[in-house]
């Protein structure tokens, strides 16, 4: 006691504490006690003697790294009587530098050692010391402080905020203004930090420079960035976006020096410290980038073409986190725009593709592969530079779906691709010849790929499809929301590629699977039943997802079954081995489906109240035009087959015939609602389309016209009649069935034609092809009873003139029992005396200028006034005539004679014995 009166004693006791502290670790735990510690706190707060408290101070420290006994240390309050202290002296400092910069290296030690004690749960609630925040705040705004200060201060910040008071320190110091103080330690040091002349980055033994402090710094924000969302806005600040953008480049280029041409090949430079900063760097801009003024910092500092030329170096260590640099930049156009247009990367890119292709080259890790192609897929999103990408790397994109491991890699290959498809559509016509393995992935993800080649099931091309097709079935399994979007882009490509390749579809055609995809669209329906009546989702919502799956399919059947030269049969020589009526037999199948699932036959009398989920949904289908019109686009192309096609088998089957009746009545519903400005019902369109929801595919309905849908319609009425007068009956038939010649006069669907064909007529005007399809099935009607299948009638059908008289009417003759043939479709149903008949011929006669139009409307006109001289002839109860408006149809015949000598020979010689007739 008399001792501790002298400064001289205090020195050597503080010194003997000291020495003692700085023993091997097992000595310095056996020499650690109350006493020991309780006169080392003293002379801690003894401000008086600055040697003395500085040495206990460290004797602290030490003893705090190898002998820490928490329940002593707790029991004592070290640390916080270290950072009071400390505090005391800063206080009684004020601005003299000496000692400022004593009270520095007092704050540094406590700082290390509360660092030591992060480790102790029992301690860490004693570390929320007011001196140690006050002195932390004020360190981000002097500009005098030195970067292992700053270094050590952010390190024992970091450690606070990821402990169990973090949050509550955290809220300290942003009272206290941490995010204008970060940017104000930024502003202070930006210079020093941007000049470049650190030469030390590595770090020598006891050298922090600002580049390591930098890093630190960086780190922190990242655990902060956690806790405040809000901090991003802080950091968006050019001073900050600035010095990190230099700490990237510094850092890059120091790669270069140590890994590029003129490194020394003998040495291998430690690189692990710079490793570690390039991560947490990385990690930080990822979240920087999600805010829309971040990135569009980032994006102007042209960081893009530095990190891609790291991906050239030989070492992996730090091509993550660059390739992770690169993609969070990418978000905006003006990175992808350098890099996609940068020769260097273009050929990166182009090296992964050969080392795809190739399996003898050294394979690209599945992370690599990942980031390099959600740089392409975020470069796809602009239309500039997706042709960019079509024009330099197709293939690649073609490669890439079939050989991606993980589904997130697939995922964005496909969109990409699917992007540059709608950019530049002729880029799929390659498909078939450049990536055939693509255009399998493809097939397979959308279920219309047939398991083996049908010239030789067994060959091991079969066998390595099958194992394909039951690898991404099993992938597609585990990872199910990434297969619904595989699927979707597969099918977009898809249908893209057959809609303008012909090529395509020819290559398709052999390896197509109709039953497969079939049950695919099948399955969707059921599932969608279950999701309406179990999950109660929205059925509209539901039956969009349907529509996806019935469209494709319709598309992709349309485009290649009959895009061949051989419509259902196929053009190339593996398509030979497919038996010849499996397509026919495919679609029936495909229209008995149609009719069920769509519930066809509801549609003359719609319910549109208390529905079940299969008829709701039934009803929202059939309401939308794009269904509409691809199923009636599918009965035009099957009956507009050569009579001699096995096609025709479908047309002769009562799902074909319910189809075109359904596709009537839901047409002419669809019109009526347009004419009563109810507003039509598309799935997922702009809601003034009167649809559930907006949704971009809306823009796709542009090129979807109800006209279209009446012509296929027209074509399919009038090929119903023209398979009854050539295709005889089989055996089997029964006479009733529709598509019989019996059966086709009486037809509700030809009765009832002229009820809306006036007014589709005068609603588009404007849609000539509409009127032609009009004329054609009137001529059809008015010669059905000249074609071979007709019953058979007295010698008065044929004068023997010439064979070109084949097209007159026939006479009312008399069947083989003899019944007397009244033809209803000419007399009655199509009979000249009908308002809207002879309207309709005389217009196109008065003011058509298609020759063929006026042919077909000169020989409808000829044989329709035949069939009404010779049914006037016969009926005892005369009709009567519309003098007047016959008069106008003689006057249009006589201008049609006056127009002769324009109309090319072969049609005027038919039109002079048509008029004259």
């Amino acid at each position: 006691a008399e001792l501790e009166t002298t400064s001289s004693s205090s020195m050597s006791l503080v010194e003997v504490l000291h020495g003692m502290s700085r023993a091997p670790r097992d000595r310095r735990s056996q020499f650690i006690c109350r006493e020991t510690m309780v006169v080392t706190v003293r002379f801690i707060e003894d401000p008086d003697q600055w040697e003395v408290q500085l040495r206990a101070f460290e004797a602290a420290y030490f003893l705090t790294l190898g002998a820490c006994d928490p329940v002593l240390w707790g029991s004592l309050t070290v640390v916080p009587r270290m950072a009071k202290a400390a505090g005391k002296a800063r206080e009684f400092a004020g601005r003299d530098p000496v000692l400022q910069s004593r009270a520095d290296g007092l704050f540094e030690l406590t700082m290390r050692s509360a660092e030591v004690c992060l480790q102790y749960e029992m301690l860490v609630k004693q570390l929320a010391m007011p001196d140690m925040d006050r002195y932390l705040m004020d360190l981000f705004a002097s500009e005098t402080k030195t970067p292992p200060l700053m270094q050590c201060a952010v390190h024992l910040m970091t450690g606070l905020i990821k402990s169990a008071i973090g949050h509550g320190c955290y809220t300290r110091w942003r009272a206290m203004g941490l995010g204008d103080k970060i940017i104000t330690w930024f502003k202070n040091h930006r210079a020093e930090i941007c000049t470049g002349e650190d030469k030390n980055m590595e770090g020598a033994i006891g050298h922090v420079s600002i580049g390591n402090a930098l890093d630190t710094l960086l780190h922190f924000l990242i655990f902060a960035l956690d806790m405040d969302a809000d901090l991003v806005s802080t950091l968006i600040a050019d001073d900050v976006v600035s010095c990190i953008a230099f700490r990237i480049l510094a850092l890059a280029q120091k790669y270069k020096e140590q890994l590029g041409e003129g490194a020394d090949k003998g040495r291998v430079p430690d690189l692990s410290g710079q490793n570690v900063s390039f991560r947490s760097i990385a990690q930080l801009l990822t979240v920087l980038a999600c805010n829309e003024h971040g990135l569009a910092a980032m994006g102007k500092l042209n960081l893009a073409v530095p990190l891609a030329g790291l991906l050239e170096l030989p070492s992996e260590d730090f091509r993550i986190p660059a390739l992770i640099i690169l993609c969070s930049l990418c978000a905006h156009k003006d990175t992808c725009e350098k890099l996609i247009h940068h020769p260097n990367f273009v050929k990166l890119l182009q090296d992964v593709e050969v080392k795809l292709k190739d399996p003898g080259e050294a394979p690209v890790l599945p992370e690599e592969l990942e980031y390099l192609v959600c740089i392409l897929d975020r470069s796809c999103c602009y239309s500039d530079l997706a042709k960019v990408v079509y024009k330099h790397l197709i293939t690649l994109l073609f490669v890439l779906p079939p050989k991606a491991e993980t589904m997130d890699t697939q995922v964005m290959a496909l969109r990409a691709l699917a992007r540059c498809a709608f950019i530049a559509p002729t880029c799929l016509e390659t498909l078939p010849a450049n990536g055939i393995a693509c255009m399998h992935y493809l097939m397979t993800a959308t279920n219309c790929l047939r398991n083996a080649s049908p010239d030789d099931p067994d060959s091991s091309a079969s066998v390595t499809r099958r194992n394909m097709i039951a690898g991404m079935k099993e992938m597609f399994a585990k990872f199910p929301e990434e297969a619904r979007l595989v699927e979707h882009f597969s099918r977009a490509i898809l249908c893209e590629s057959v809609s303008i390749s012909g090529t395509v579809c020819q290559g398709m055609f052999q390896d197509f699977d109709l039953n497969d995809i079939l049950e695919a669209t099948v399955t969707s329906f059921d599932a969608a039943y279950d999701k309406v009546d179990v999950a109660d989702e929205e059925p509209d919502v539901v039956a969009a997802e349907v529509l996806n799956n019935l469209v494709g399919m319709l598309h992709l059947l349309l485009c290649i079954v009959f895009r061949q030269k051989n419509p259902g049969q196929g053009d190339s020589e593996a398509a030979e081995a497919i038996p010849p009526d499996y397509v026919s037999k495919a679609l029936i199948h495909v229209f008995e489906a149609l009719y069920r699932y769509l519930r066809l036959g509801e549609m003359a009398n719609p319910q549109e109240a208390g529905l079940s989920a299969a008829s709701s949904i039934a009803l929202m289908l059939t309401s939308d035009i794009r269904v509409l019109f691809y199923l009636t686009a599918l009965i035009r192309e099957i009956c507009a087959a050569p009579l001699h096609s096995i096609l025709v088998n479908v047309v002769r089957t009562e799902s074909y015939f319910h189809a075109l009746e359904a596709g009537i009545h839901i047409a002419n519903r669809r019109l009526t609602r347009i004419k009563q400005s109810k507003g039509t019902k598309n799935l997922f369109a702009k809601p003034s389309a009167g649809a559930a929801r907006e949704s971009p595919i809306a823009g796709h309905l542009e090129g979807f016209d109800l006209a279209h849908v009446y012509e296929h319609l027209l074509v399919g009425l009038r090929h119903s009649l023209t398979q009854a007068m050539y295709v005889p009956p089989a055996p089997a038939e029964i006479p009733t069935q529709p598509w019989l010649w019996s059966s086709q006069e009486k037809h509700g669907m030809h009765v009832d034609a002229l009820t809306w064909i006036p007014g589709i007529l005068e609603r588009f005007q404007s849609y000539p092809e509409l009127r032609m399809e009009v004329v054609r099935y009137i001529c059809a009607a008015a010669t059905f009873y000249t074609g071979p299948c007709a019953p058979s009638v007295g010698p008065d059908h044929r004068d023997g003139a010439s064979g070109e008289d084949d097209d007159r009417p026939m006479t009312a003759g008399r069947t083989g029992s003899g019944v007397p043939v009244v033809p209803l479709l000419a007399v009655q149903t199509f009979s000249l005396l009908q308002p809207d008949v002879l309207e309709i011929l005389t217009k196109v006669l008065e003011t058509g200028d298609d020759p063929c139009e006026l042919s077909l409307a000169c020989l409808a006109v000829s044989n329709l006034v035949g069939y009404e001289q010779e049914y006037r002839t016969n009926d005892k109860s005369q009709r009567e005539l519309p003098f007047e408006a016959l008069q106008r149809l003689v006057y249009a015949v006589k201008q049609v004679l006056k127009g002769i000598p324009k109309l090319p020979r072969d049609i005027s010689v038919r039109c002079i014995m048509y008029t004259y007739r």
